[in-house]
């Protein structure tokens, strides 16, 4: 099987090392989560200690290339400790803008900060980061944390990056305590016949028709970017044609009701939501989006109420956490099912959010209606 030049780079760069010897080397930052990538951990594991992780804002490389990265330090060793401690940092901001235009810190009344000499101080956090993080602290999901150390023994599925920690394991701390809300995971849901999964226990996805058959008819092939707002947009400049529509209609069965979730593309709309109306059942999705579907279920949870829950801040910085960029392309994979959801744990308050998000969508529906209807003769009959 090929290999990717920087999992080469990784190994040889190991091999040159000598006992003891430490090396440094920015990574794409989809290494450091990706589910398919955890055979390079391990063996980074066999082969000495996770010294840091820097996760490095989108900026960095800019204007030159915009793919996301970490930087890994990393130490071999011979006689690997059973447990130790790793420093993480978040990086945002790294000296200039995406144009690669300085950028200088700032007073409060956005005049340029100066040093002890009168010079303009660059907004870089890179320059002391290495000293700020001798002083960092212990992972805690009460404080607002940029720096901070993990016991190796307490990384989660091989994911080594820091968002992960500061966006969904503070977040569910707070929640595990609050007795307002039950925790439970989209994976959970699907074990309980509540969310329906394929025969293979996955989120259903849609298809990729091919860009031949676009332009042949009036059906509206729904990509990402179509999705917002919790609706869908139905003018899709790539629709296809009624016999198109026939080949893929049974096997994705979309139905009003149905949730529309972003699972890969552009890192700005994964996690964005439609809600599937009376007037969307005609489409065709893209394969970059997952269908959700609600089942009859005794624990008052419809599709109003898991539109809500997907739709909450905490939920979707669950979901950017989990999303891992390869290049200019993000995805969050089958990781979805490892996000938590906080249901509310009281049955009636379960029924006057589905209500309430219900009227919303009723309301979104009718304004579609009547832009439908508006025409020449509107307003002369």
């Amino acid at each position: 099987k090929k290999q990717s030049p920087q999992i080469l780079f990784i190994e040889r760069c190991v091999q040159l090392l000598k006992n003891g010897g430490k090396m440094g080397i920015v990574l794409p930052e989809g290494i450091f989560g990706n589910p398919t990538d955890r055979y390079i951990w391990e063996f980074l594991e066999n082969m000495g200690k996770i010294l840091s992780i820097i996760s490095l804002d989108q900026t960095t490389f800019l204007p030159y290339t915009c793919n996301k990265t970490s930087i890994l330090f990393f130490q071999k060793l011979k006689n690997i400790p059973e447990d130790y401690k790793i420093d993480f940092a978040i990086v945002d901001n790294v000296g200039h803008d995406k144009d690669g235009k300085i950028l200088y810190k700032l007073n409060k009344d956005g005049s340029k900060k100066l040093d002890s000499k009168g010079n303009p101080v660059i907004n870089d956090e890179l320059m002391d980061l290495h000293m700020q993080l001798k002083d960092a602290e212990d992972f805690d999901y009460v404080k607002d944390q940029k720096l901070f150390k993990i016991n190796f023994n307490q990384i989660r599925n091989k994911i080594f990056i820091p968002n992960y920690y500061t966006g969904v394991e503070k977040t569910l701390q707070l929640l595990s305590t609050d007795k307002n809300f039950t925790l439970k995971t989209i994976g959970h849901l699907t074990t309980e016949g509540i969310i329906y999964t394929n025969k293979n226990g996955y989120l259903p996805r849609g298809d990729e028709i091919g860009s031949l058959v676009y332009g042949l008819g009036k059906v509206p092939f729904i990509r990402t970017s179509e999705i917002h707002n919790w609706e869908v947009n139905l003018d899709s400049n790539k629709k296809t044609s009624e016999e198109v529509y026939e080949l893929y209609r049974q096997k994705q069965n979309i139905e009003q009701g149905d949730i529309l979730l972003v699972k890969d593309g552009g890192p700005n709309l994964i996690g964005k939501t439609a809600y599937i109306t009376e007037l969307d059942t005609k489409i065709i999705i893209q394969s970059h989006i997952y269908q959700i579907k609600i089942l009859k279920n005794k624990e008052v949870i419809d599709s109003y109420l898991l539109l809500y829950l997907m739709n909450l801040d905490i939920v979707q910085k669950q979901i950017q956490a989990i999303t891992f960029v390869q290049g200019t392309i993000a995805t969050i994979g089958n990781r979805i099912m490892e996000v938590l959801l906080p249901i509310p744990s009281s049955v009636e308050k379960r029924k006057i959010i589905s209500t309430h998000i219900k009227k919303i969508i009723d309301q979104k529906l009718e304004i579609k209606k009547k832009i439908r209807k508006i025409s020449l003769n509107s307003f002369f009959e």
